[in-house]
């Protein structure tokens, strides 16, 4: 997966076990989540990221307040 510049719609789909398109799609609609670059692979997948409206929405300063993959675990 990437760092905090962006992330694939692959990798998306890879952590909610789902197609992210539609969700992709909405979030863009809403302000939440925009195109930040493209993957540097074949075909060039888009780079997707948060916008400042989806930090504001979910009561963030940043992306370094978002739990890290160990937490969301499940017990």
């Amino acid at each position: 997966m990437r760092g905090l510049e962006g992330i694939g719609r692959a990798d998306i789909e890879v952590i909610r076990g789902v197609q992210a398109g539609p969700i992709l799609r909405m979030l863009m609609e809403r302000g939440m989540v925009k195109i930040v670059g493209r993957e540097g692979v074949i075909g060039r997948p888009y780079l997707y990221g948060t916008t400042k409206k989806f930090l504001e929405r979910f009561g963030l300063k940043s992306l370094r307040d978002l739990p890290d993959a160990e937490q969301l675990k499940m017990p």
